[in-house]
């Protein structure tokens, strides 16, 4: 599928596109994953605070 949408549009090296699509998936579920380390920290807080209350 990804292969005829690339020739479609004239590309034609497909190995350059599926590795960078491959290191994008990954940089953004590390991302990802960082922003959410860093709310549910927050979060976590927040609600231990008002059940304190």
């Amino acid at each position: 599928m990804i292969h005829k949408i690339l020739q479609l549009f004239g590309v034609t090296i497909g190995t350059v596109v599926y590795t960078t699509t491959v290191l994008t998936v990954i940089a953004v579920i590390i991302i990802y994953y960082f922003i959410y380390l860093q709310t549910s920290k927050t979060y976590y807080r927040q609600a231990t605070q008002k059940n304190e209350s």
